[in-house]
């Protein structure tokens, strides 16, 4: 594909992308990070996808007053979270290129059930700590590698029984703090290198685009079919990485 062509598709899946996460918060790497790799590859998919996902979250925290009170409650999740992201960073520097586009893979077909399923755990009071330290090692080994934590914070926030707004301002605080730790280890590794760096900052503004786009519409759009739409995407991007990455295709 001409590289004006591969521009173009990147900056539409990024931009559509932003749409799912500015209508329901999160998710903007379960469609593109599959959709980019099956043209750029997993491990550049990840990478060029790590400054958009900063600029979004930054973006939805801009000019919102700090809540103390969940940044207090999530303190046991962000400290495993912010090692475990730089783990993560770690691995996808060093792991075999097929290894790891069989791991998105199944890691999105993965979301993609459980989301399907309605998945919704109850978070006992009485274990929240304890469940938060997990939740927040596995996402972060997640993020660093993958760059898909949402969902499994998705699903912990809800067990949670979090209104509307503490879910969306919990969400995004664990996504941006998990960003920050995962552009700094892939600087840190040289995952940068070459046009990365550019490539990833030239999708900045397509993300951001569509999050706004996304804000404003959620409102209007049909919830069950969009997120229908999008589980049939990602199910089929992730069904095409596991393929590519165990050589079948």
């Amino acid at each position: 594909m001409p590289h004006d062509a591969r521009l173009a598709f990147a900056l539409a899946v990024v931009a559509v992308a932003g749409v799912l996460k500015g209508s329901i918060g999160f998710g903007a790497p379960l469609i593109a990070v599959p959709l980019l790799a099956a043209l750029f590859g997993a491990r550049a998919a990840v990478v060029l996808l790590s400054l958009p996902l900063l600029a979004a979250n930054a973006a939805v925290l801009l000019g919102r007053p700090v809540d103390h009170a969940a940044i207090r409650r999530f303190v046991p999740l962000l400290a495993t979270l912010v090692p475990l992201t730089a783990l993560g960073g770690v691995l996808l520097a060093r792991v075999d290129l097929a290894a790891l586009t069989v791991v998105v893979g199944v890691v999105t077909l993965a979301f993609a059930a459980l989301s399907a399923a309605g998945v919704r755990p109850d978070v006992p009071p009485r274990a929240e700590r304890a469940l938060s330290a997990l939740v927040g090692a596995g996402a972060g080994l997640l993020n660093g590698a993958t760059s898909i934590p949402g969902p499994i914070f998705a699903l912990y926030l809800a067990g949670l029984r979090l209104d509307k707004r503490a879910f969306v301002y919990g969400i995004t605080v664990l996504l941006a703090v998990g960003n920050v730790v995962q552009v700094a280890t892939y600087w840190q590794q040289g995952l940068y290198a070459g046009n990365r760096l550019l490539g990833s900052a030239a999708l900045v503004p397509a993300i951001l685009l569509g999050q706004a786009l996304g804000l404003r519409l959620q409102d209007r759009l049909d919830p069950v079919r969009f997120r229908r739409a999008v589980l049939v995407a990602v199910a089929v991007a992730g069904a095409n990485l596991l393929a590519r990455g165990l050589g079948l295709l």
